[in-house]
């Protein structure tokens, strides 16, 4: 594919503001890609050369894109200055100011972009810099505004990876079909804007009446409309594309769980074809999507959910004895970071939550990992930071100082680290991701417990089947100054991605009517005003994660429990990640200062969750969605955190409920 058709999608999707008209355009991309193609193509739309877990980055920021759109249009730098003041946008300066003549492919666009990142050492940047001049040269205007917003991290087309995940089903599913791609309910649902009636599998009749006005569209005159008109064939016919769509996207999203590589998995997809797919295995140093914890008020009701007794609507009261609970673990809620390591021979690699490589600043993790005796092998744990002297587990921020790319080694005697480990998902070629928690558990604490030198141990775990045990634990922990508990199910296998009762997280109660913290993404800021004009922050706008739709939902404006060093950091921070205006993926109806691409999480308490018009995150009928009463920070970004790590509108809306339920008694 030429990079010209790229740009050209890419620009259609600008120019659209409804998430099912970005999916069609989306899967008509995907349709015309080609396999050779389809992994760059993937990578760009998601605004990254290679997944985040590579760790390349392109390196130029605003001030050299303007020395290299300069020197591609031969225009003074001042001039360039003028018209970026004048539109405000990089990529509309370039696409006004470099008037060459296409004709690169998007492999040819794709490794010259590569060639940018690599460049490293001394004068390292005038050479990325006139790579980008070169490339410029052989770009028409519509294609240097893309190619400069990729540079700049600004791309802003809200792409998702559910979208291009459903996208690739969707493809998929029409040609399984053999019917023309817009056969599938996606065109309808842009003209009729009935979502919910073609997702909801029991609305029939209202599907066999909007099949009945798009026939027409969908077959044309090579198919049996009489018989769409006549019986339930429509029904049953969109009834199961919309089955044949589901049935692909799960394995694509297994796939991509798995290996966190969506390019990869496009790629395997178009050239395998879904078999491939359906047998695609763990790659050691390709980290898996980790899995996440619901969270719930007491032990009761942990034990209520895990063992299902809720759903048969049983009681716990005198006629019901505690015994009836299944057996649960108990394990430590630490507040450290969360690490996946890798082990292939004496190659060690290390992955944060959010899928970032780490090995380099964790020395004595991957020393004590070599001396595992397992060729291959993928855990998870807690990293967290001691005293040596007392044995004391440090609070999070002395562990977040060994997150540092210089002087490792002294900080590592500075701050020493302990790897809690608490999960297995891969040993010598077996995929233990489908065992069960209690035998993943066992074989990790008998392969730990030979020798990895004291750094690496297995997380404390009690077996219990009894509210009140899990309650005595859970203060025993919160006593001793740790973070909570989670309670797993002992037959669950380790679902990689996704967030599911399996897991439950139980922490304290704060001193508010909220029950615990929730974790916003970062979408945009307000300038400071009065005391805080100095720090050229003031509050910051926070949103919800909808993992259904793809996008960031508003929750709250954020302008209590900053400290003055808080305001500066955050200032600096997102200066850096500042966007023209508001990214297609966030809703919101209220408009900050400056938008910023989302990425950063910030941890934040508040009084209550309450309900207001003036947010958009689990937006109601009435125009009512949900809202923080006094909203407090609590501190800087969790950098161990991506934005899709942030609170999701599900949760949100478990929490208003039992925060209801607490105050109703």
């Amino acid at each position: 594919m030429k990079f010209k058709r790229l740009a050209e999608y890419f620009n259609q999707i600008e120019g659209v503001s409804k998430r099912l008209e970005i999916f069609d355009i989306v899967a008509e991309l995907f349709n015309e890609s080609r396999a050779e193609d389809i992994d760059k193509i993937v990578y760009f739309c998601q605004e990254t050369l290679l997944p985040p877990f590579h760790g390349v980055e392109l390196g130029l920021s605003s001030k050299y894109m303007i020395r290299a759109i300069s020197d591609a249009a031969h225009t003074p730098t001042k001039d360039v200055e003028a018209s970026f003041n004048d539109l405000g946008d990089l990529g509309l300066v370039a696409e006004k100011l470099v008037d060459k003549d296409g004709g690169l492919s998007v492999l040819q666009v794709y490794e010259e972009l590569l060639r940018v990142a690599e460049e490293s050492g001394k004068g390292s940047t005038s050479r990325k810099i006139e790579l980008v001049v070169s490339l410029f040269n052989g770009l028409s205007p519509l294609e240097t505004r893309y190619v400069t917003r990729f540079i700049l991290g600004k791309l802003r087309l809200g792409i998702g990876d559910p979208t291009m995940l459903e996208a690739l089903a969707h493809v998929e599913a029409s040609r399984s079909n053999n019917v023309p791609l817009s056969a599938i309910p996606s065109q309808s649902l842009k003209k009729d804007d009935k979502l919910e009636t073609f997702n909801n599998l029991d609305k029939i009749p209202e599907i066999l009446d909007i099949a009945r006005e798009l026939t027409e569209d969908y077959f044309g005159d090579k198919s049996p409309k009489e018989d769409v008109y006549q019986n339930r064939l429509a029904s049953n016919y969109f009834k199961s594309l919309l089955e044949l769509r589901r049935s692909i996207r799960e394995p694509l999203e297994r796939a991509y769980n798995i290996c966190s590589d969506l390019g990869l998995i496009a790629k395997t997809f178009k050239e395998s074809g879904l078999d491939a797919i359906r047998d695609f295995k763990i790659n050691v140093a390709y980290p898996i999507r980790m899995a996440l914890c619901e969270r719930l008020s007491s032990g009761e009701e942990i034990l209520r959910k895990i063992s299902a007794l809720e759903a048969a609507n049983l009681t716990l009261d005198e006629d019901t004895s505690i015994t009836r609970f299944e057996k649960i673990a108990i394990e430590v809620k630490y507040d450290g970071m969360r690490c996946q390591v890798h082990k292939n021979g004496t190659d060690v690699q290390i992955f944060s939550r959010n899928l970032e490589r780490m090995t380099h600043m964790f020395p004595e993790i991957v020393e004590a990992t070599r001396s595992l005796e397992a060729e291959t092998i993928i855990f998870e744990g807690e990293a967290l930071a001691y005293d040596e002297v007392t044995g004391d587990l440090l609070p999070f921020q002395a562990t977040m100082q060994r997150r540092r790319k210089h002087n490792v080694k002294n900080m590592a005697k500075e701050i020493p680290l302990k790897l809690f480990a608490f999960d297995l998902l891969y040993l010598d070629g077996q995929d233990f991701t489908m065992k069960s928690y209690e035998n993943r558990h066992g074989i990790l604490a008998d392969l730990l417990n030979k020798s990895t030198q004291g750094v690496i141990e297995v997380s404390v775990t009690s077996i219990v089947n009894d509210p009140e045990e899990i309650e005595q634990i859970f203060n025993s922990y919160i006593e001793k100054g740790l973070e909570g508990i989670i309670a797993k199910r002992l037959d669950a296998p380790y679902i990689a991605g996704a967030r599911n009762f399996n897991w439950i997280k139980l922490k304290p109660s704060y001193k508010s009517e909220l029950a615990d913290s929730i974790d916003v993404c970062v979408i945009g800021y307000y300038a400071g005003k009065g005391k805080r004009a100095q720090f050229g922050l003031g509050a910051v706008l926070g949103a919800l994660y909808d993992p259904d739709t793809g996008t960031f939902k508003s929750v709250s404006k954020i302008g209590t429990g900053f400290t003055e060093d808080d305001l500066k950091q955050y200032y600096t921070i997102l200066s850096k990640i500042k966007l023209d205006g508001k990214p297609s993926h966030v809703e919101s109806d209220m408009v900050p200062d400056v938008w910023v691409k989302p990425k950063y999480v910030l941890t934040v308490t508040a009084d209550e969750i309450t309900r207001s018009k003036m947010h958009t995150a689990g937006r109601d009928n009435e125009g009512r969605g949900y809202a923080l009463r006094f909203p407090r920070a609590e501190g800087l970004p969790r950098m161990d955190k991506s934005a899709t790590d942030a609170t999701t509108v599900k949760e949100i809306i478990d929490m208003e409920a039992r925060q209801n339920k607490t105050k109703s008694g």
